[in-house]
C-alpha cells in the first residue's frame, strides 16, 4: 500500500473512531482530515485548495470517501447510523442498475 493511502487509512479511522458523526457525513469526515492535515487550508478559497491538495499535502475527498467505505466494511463499530447506512445502500444499488459493476 502506498504510504498516503496508508496515511489516509490511519487518520480517517482514528477520526471515524473519535468523531462519530463523520461516519454519516463525508463532507465532515473530509473537513476534519483537512483540519488534522492542514488546518490553514480552512480558511483558504476553495478553488486554491482543490487546485493545490498535493502542495497542501491533502488527500483528494474521493480517497477519504472510500477510505471511508472500506473501513465501515470492515469494521462493523464504525458504521453510520441506520438511517445512513440503508440510504447508502439503496444508492449503491440504483448506481449498480444503472451503470452496472466495475
Amino acid at each position: 500500500m502506498r504510504k498516503e493511502f496508508k496515511q489516509t487509512r490511519i487518520l480517517v479511522k482514528e477520526i471515524l473512531e473519535t468523531e462519530p458523526s463523520t461516519r454519516n457525513s463525508d463532507m465532515d469526515l473530509y473537513i476534519k482530515v483537512v483540519e488534522k492535515l492542514n488546518y490553514d487550508a480552512l480558511h483558504k478559497p476553495l478553488v486554491q485548495v482543490l487546485s493545490n491538495l498535493e502542495v497542501l499535502g491533502l488527500p483528494c475527498f474521493e480517497t477519504v470517501r472510500r477510505t471511508r467505505q472500506k473501513l465501515q466494511a470492515e469494521i462493523p463499530e464504525l458504521q453510520a447510523c441506520d438511517k445512513v447506512y440503508d440510504f447508502r445502500c439503496e444508492r449503491e444499488e440504483e448506481y449498480r442498475k444503472e451503470f452496472g459493476s466495475c
